[in-house]
């Protein structure tokens, strides 16, 4: 017969929650974990088994259950996957997701980078988070929702024609910066 500590069981599910993630980055030094942004700007560790288990890549949304991660990582990182829910489209934005009206700046700002002469070709997420001094996860869902508005271009970029997903995807304010200049 086991016994079953009840007051353990209770505080490993109380911290529980479900929320919607985008996977952020999958180091090549993480051992095949990730890291994903909560729809509410937290960081959060994927653990290799999560990772492959979804066949994860970056910028791929998802719904998962997280708990606080352990305290020695708590400071960088400070939720972790405990369970994948599911996949979602790459269309998917959240309905608790902020109105376009109250997240402007944002928006504004990236549109004010890529306006500038030497910004003006098309840029990865990370690097578009860096330049603005943004959490990648806040751009991403930016971009996402200037894409649906027909504000931004977006191109998926693919290594092998069997994927199903793409490798990285650019994004541009105008169709013709993807267009190579060979004069």
């Amino acid at each position: 017969m086991s016994t079953i500590n009840k007051q353990a069981i209770a505080s490993a599910f109380k911290d529980m929650q479900e929320v919607i993630l985008v996977v952020d980055s999958i180091p090549p030094n993480a051992g095949g974990a990730g890291f994903a942004v909560t729809s509410q700007g937290e960081d959060c560790y994927i653990p290799k088994n999560q990772v492959d288990r979804a066949k994860l890549q970056e910028g791929d949304y998802f719904s998962a259950r997280v708990t606080p991660n352990t305290k020695d990582r708590r400071d960088q990182t400070p939720l972790r996957v405990v369970g994948l829910i599911k996949i979602l489209d790459m269309d998917f934005v959240p309905d608790n997701q902020t109105p376009k009206v109250q997240q402007a700046t944002l928006e504004d700002r990236i549109m004010d980078l890529m306006r500038e002469d030497e910004h003006a070709y098309p840029h990865r997420v990370g690097e578009l988070a860096s330049k603005l001094t943004v959490d990648a996860g806040a751009v991403q869902l930016a971009l996402q929702r200037m894409h649906t508005a027909g504000e931004i271009w977006e191109a998926k970029i693919e290594r092998k024609g069997t994927q199903t997903k793409a490798s990285y995807v650019l994004w541009a304010l105008d169709d013709e910066w993807f267009a190579l200049d060979y004069e």
